[in-house]
């Protein structure tokens, strides 16, 4: 998926000032119970996802939307959400997803 659309990716990121970062450990970007200020696509990576109701963990790879179905539907995030030491991750605020999701949903889909 990410690999075909790279330049693309590149564009939204320009477009929709994203920020782009390597995390250097661990890193707990959203709780259960909280409304996210910010869309996560994982580039690369791995994001663990942990339910408290059913105790279990699932890992997942990039690329990946983290947190924007909250975004868009105005609700908490039901699970915590950690991203891997070494993971990259594109950082697009709340306005740019809310003003242009039919755009960037366009270039990388959920």
């Amino acid at each position: 998926m990410i690999s075909g659309n790279l330049p693309r990716l590149d564009q939204l990121i320009a477009d929709f000032e994203g920020e782009v970062i390597v995390t250097n450990h661990p890193w707990s970007i959203v709780y259960p119970g909280q409304v996210p200020n910010l869309g996560f696509l994982l580039l690369s990576g791995e994001v663990t996802v942990k339910c408290p109701r059913t105790k279990s963990t699932e890992v997942r790879q990039g690329p990946v939307w983290l947190g924007v179905e909250e975004i868009l539907a105005k609700t908490a995030v039901s699970d915590e959400l950690t991203l891997s030491a070494g993971a990259k991750v594109c950082l697009i605020d709340r306005n740019h997803i809310l003003n242009s999701w039919d755009r960037i949903k366009s270039i990388c889909p959920v």
